[in-house]
């Protein structure tokens, strides 16, 4: 039996490239990344006794009073010895992937999200149509005000009649 897996890092090989997951986040912040590991351990052990790591989502939903708890005690360690902003930047973490998988569950099939930054246009068909573009309007494909997915049917710039 085997799983098909939605790919986390989307887009086409230069969005992918764009998004430095080593370069700007784990050499930025290797201690603090290693820390919040460390949260996930021993919740795991709390929450999940004997069970493998991983995510039960259904038993804390409260990520950003949590958040703020733990953010009131920063700069000391918790009664399990974990410090507290180790905790506030895992319930950061949780929360921000909430929020991301939720406005998955709601992009139609097909749908590659992407920064808004590769998905703008290029600076000559800025120039060129310089008026004439909005980056406010509702998208034509899903309806989502400000809409900076890549859809299939308008995955590019030359895709909308801009070359």
């Amino acid at each position: 039996m085997s799983t098909t897996l939605t790919p986390h890092v989307q887009g086409d090989a230069a969005a992918r490239k764009a998004q430095p997951i080593a370069r700007g986040c784990l050499d930025y912040f290797p201690d603090a990344l290693l820390a919040v590991a460390e949260v996930s351990r021993v919740g795991n052990e709390q929450h999940n006794p004997g069970e493998p790591l991983h995510w039960a989502k259904e038993k804390s939903q409260d990520e950003a009073d949590a958040l703020l708890r733990h953010l009131i005690d920063r700069g000391s360690i918790d009664s399990d010895g974990i410090r507290h902003s180790a905790k506030v930047a895992w319930r950061a973490l949780a929360l921000l992937q909430r929020e991301i998988d939720a406005e998955r569950e709601t992009d139609p099939p097909g749908t590659v999200r992407v920064p808004a930054h590769l998905v703008s246009p290029p600076p000559h068909i800025v120039e060129r149509y310089k008026g004439q573009l909005s980056t406010a309007t509702d998208c034509s494909i899903c309806g989502r005000p400000e809409c900076t997915s890549v859809h299939p049917t308008n995955s590019s710039w030359s895709d909308r009649g801009f070359d």
